[in-house]
């Protein structure tokens, strides 16, 4: 089985969950277009890893990722 490399992630949709101007960043090993879990704030969050590029000013240029249960 192929390994595959680790990645940083950025939430891009990080403040429907955390607030105005958060930034949510992890590390993950999972390939793009998976859908993983994340810790925040003490609950488990599903996450999207996609397998676009954004900026982060870190980082520079990342992996994106997106929140799936913060929206009712």
């Amino acid at each position: 089985m192929a390994q595959h490399p680790t990645r940083v992630y950025k939430v891009i949709n990080a403040s429907a969950l955390l607030g105005p101007g958060a930034v949510f960043r992890f590390r993950a090993a999972a390939p793009a277009g998976s859908v993983g879990t994340v810790t925040v704030a003490g609950r488990r969050v599903r996450v999207a890893l996609q397998d676009y590029l954004v900026n982060d000013e870190r980082h520079g240029r990342v992996h994106a990722a997106e929140f799936l249960d913060v929206y009712l």
